[in-house]
């Protein structure tokens, strides 16, 4: 196996656990996100609308596992769906501005945590690569 190419069946568990992940902590940055903007948002009312963006970014992303050459055009639409849902989802819940503002913050937030847990994971694969070649 080449580094960097998976079986389609490690990237669709790769993808499971990151919808896992993205559920469970896009709902507690969710009631994060409310404090900022003083919303009693509980961390089981954010689990609806991180629920939705979790499954729908895993449905846009799961083509590109199957169609490798086409993977960077479901990242593309991908991230334009689930920033709109991030947009939308609060707006439902606090209405157009407060929602769309909080929704945003809210974006930012997971970005900046899906960054740090893709340097984490991308290290440990790194370290364990490192250690099977020498």
């Amino acid at each position: 196996m080449a580094l960097g190419i998976l079986s389609p069946g490690v990237q669709i568990l790769s993808n499971v656990i990151a919808l896992l992940v993205t559920i469970f902590i896009g709902a507690w940055i969710l009631q994060l996100a409310g404090k900022i903007f003083k919303e009693k948002i509980s961390y089981k009312k954010g689990l609806g609308p991180a629920t939705i963006i979790g499954i729908v970014g895993f449905l846009i992303a799961l083509p590109g596992v199957f169609v490798s050459g086409l993977a960077i055009a479901f990242g593309i639409v991908n991230f334009v769906v689930v920033l709109l849902l991030y947009l939308f989802l609060p707006k439902m819940m606090l209405g157009i501005k407060k929602g769309v503002v909080l929704g945003l913050v809210w974006w930012v937030f997971m970005l900046i945590v899906g960054l740090i847990i893709a340097l984490i994971v991308g290290l440990i694969l790194a370290a364990i690569f490192m250690a099977s070649v020498l």
